[in-house]
């Protein structure tokens, strides 16, 4: 899909993961980056299914992000994180 609509397709984003991180997307024809995709973290606390590599990173605080995306572009120019911190 982003092969074909790379110049369309300004910013994705998508969930949940249990901590934040990128993603470079690749073209399926040439393999090159097409695009980046945002991977937000969890809004849950419970830790049972997560393997102990990934709570080593995410530990157990639930997460939510704020985007603003300019109005006529739809890029994102500020982005914040916020965390409940429940130790």
């Amino acid at each position: 899909m982003l092969d074909r609509y790379q110049d369309v397709v300004v910013f994705t984003m998508s969930g949940f993961d249990y901590y934040e991180h990128f993603n470079v997307q690749k073209s399926l024809i040439t393999h090159k980056p097409v695009g980046v995709n945002f991977i937000v973290g969890s809004m849950t606390p419970n830790t049972r299914h997560m393997t102990d590599d990934v709570k080593k990173i995410a530990g157990k605080n639930p997460t939510f992000n704020v985007v603003t995306l300019n109005p006529w572009t739809f890029v994102p120019e500020e982005y914040e994180t916020y965390e409940f911190n429940l130790d």
